[in-house]
């Protein structure tokens, strides 16, 4: 519930043009610009164009973006924490299936959110041990989950 003074305070935010916000709502869903444009029937110049012209509609792309951004995130934290089931075959046949996980979007959420700890050393950052230390702070990451090393 909002008092007067809020309302007052707060202006309400410009309408944007159906399609524009058709464009917005299928951009936030989809992270595809042309994907986005086909579904609102703009051409992909006329976001770009808009979008130095228009500061309402620059923050509310913005605004998805970064929504957009938050989503792709937990997808990558999903695939690299719980996995995927990926089906095994032998002789054309459905044997069963086997949990993957993905040490590089592991590997790249640390670097997100833990920079400062999984940061190598100086000495260590030459081409020759680059594989030995990333394969280091994975096994180090997984330890601290209770997870087996590579």
């Amino acid at each position: 519930m909002t008092s007067e003074t809020e309302t007052e305070i707060s202006p309400r935010k410009p309408e944007l043009p159906p399609r524009v916000r058709a464009f917005l709502r299928v951009y936030g869903a989809t992270a595809s610009i042309p994907l986005a444009c086909r579904a609102a029937r703009i051409s992909v110049s006329a976001h770009y164009r808009r979008l130095k012209r228009d500061p309402v509609y620059a923050e509310r792309f913005a605004l998805a973006t970064k929504r957009v951004g938050s989503l792709l995130e937990a997808e990558a934290y999903r695939r690299a924490h719980d996995g995927v089931e990926k089906p095994v075959y032998q002789g054309g046949m459905l044997v069963g299936t086997v949990q993957e996980y993905s040490d590089t979007l592991m590997a790249k959420l640390l670097d997100r959110f833990m920079r400062d700890e999984y940061k190598p050393p100086k000495k260590e950052k030459t081409a020759k041990n680059s594989s030995e230390v990333l394969i280091r702070l994975i096994n180090e990451g997984r330890a601290r989950l209770g997870e087996p090393p590579l």
